[in-house]
């Protein structure tokens, strides 16, 4: 199994370089694993993990939560 850290893409808009964005993990180069140490998933992180895999044009997702006393996950799914 291949598990890559801190994968990083470019952000183009138009012609133009407007920045940066670098997963946690890529498992395989067919999921993206987002780490968070938070007290509550927010809308903010689904948004996030959405806008990663449109980018890197991967179509499943997990987002880990290790912020609360039991592991919280969750899979996002985006069909091409």
């Amino acid at each position: 199994m291949v598990c890559e850290v801190e994968v990083e893409s470019e952000i183009i808009y138009d012609g133009i370089h407007v920045g940066n964005r670098r997963l946690d993990l890529l498992v395989e180069k067919l999921v993206i694993v987002e780490l968070k140490a938070v007290i509550n998933i927010e809308s903010l992180y689904y948004s996030q993990i959405l806008n990663y895999l449109a980018l890197f044009k991967i179509e499943v997702g997990l987002l880990l939560n290790f912020g609360k006393a039991s592991l919280e996950f969750k899979r996002i799914a985006t069909y091409k």
